[in-house]
């Protein structure tokens, strides 16, 4: 019996040689899901690490999301409590500061 073009192009030869790129490809995939996905829903966790107070963050709980906000010259900084909640802190800006889109920015400390 002869073989088809097709069979001959893509026969059990030309998968086996493509097996190990495939392979590859799905490592990749699920790496970065596991990069980017939140397996455990439950812990909490703080883009700008804690309370920074220069970085605009977001704290995350149970697909929750608590943005760092402004309210005049200070700044609304949610970070991740001792019970693994997300908990907030109003905090002044340094003196010749001000608060934009969530950080303090300007003035002699940083920025």
């Amino acid at each position: 019996m002869k073989k088809s073009k097709i069979s001959k192009k893509f026969g059990l030869d030309e998968l086996k040689k493509a097996a190990p790129l495939g392979a590859a490809v799905l490592v990749i995939i699920v790496l970065f899901f596991a990069y980017f996905y939140d397996f455990n829903p439950t812990v909490c966790k703080d883009s700008d690490r804690g309370a920074n107070l220069y970085a605009k963050g977001t704290c995350r709980i149970n697909g929750t999301s608590f943005v760092d906000s402004c309210s005049g010259i200070s700044v609304k900084e949610y970070s991740c409590g001792a019970d693994s909640s997300c908990v907030y802190s109003v905090f002044s800006c340094a003196q010749g500061s001000s608060c934009v889109n969530g950080a303090c920015v300007g003035g002699t400390d940083k920025a």
